[in-house]
């Protein structure tokens, strides 16, 4: 990931800094992060005279695993779409976790994520919900 920014208006804050390691296989009971599933983030914080004032910016980028959200996509047996979004929510949630224990979190902070999920689909079965009917009136002029 690389972040570019307007010096003039923001500057790094290099005690922001957001790493950690997603979890994607638990063996006897003990998570084992693979080195590849990461996140990796960068602060910027806006210029001004006052220290703890001014919009702050985390700018996340990751590799999500997808062992547990593939399992979701391919268990006929569920709601695939709620087990898609559980999965991917709770490795969300571990991202948001670690930056709020570093302190980057709060409530002058922005913080953007953006990942790569492998692209993966989810495919509904066809139902009444997902017809639409569009109707075109061109008498309005």
């Amino acid at each position: 990931a690389m972040l570019a920014f307007s010096s003039s208006r923001f500057r790094e804050d290099s005690g922001a800094a957001l790493f950690g390691r997603l979890t994607e296989v638990t063996v006897a009971g003990v998570p084992v992060p693979n080195p590849k599933k990461a996140f990796i983030g960068k602060t910027v914080v806006e210029r001004s005279d006052n220290p703890g004032a001014g919009l702050r910016c985390c700018f996340v980028g990751a590799h999500f695993p997808v062992a547990k959200l593939a399992a979701a996509l391919e268990d006929a047996a569920i709601d695939q779409l709620h087990g898609a979004k559980v999965a991917l929510a709770r490795s969300l949630r571990k991202i948001l976790r670690r930056a709020a224990t570093q302190g980057i979190a709060d409530g002058r902070t922005l913080l953007f994520v953006a990942g790569d999920l492998n692209s993966r689909t989810v495919l509904l079965p066809e139902g009444f919900f997902s017809e639409y009917r569009v109707a075109f009136d061109g008498s309005g002029g």
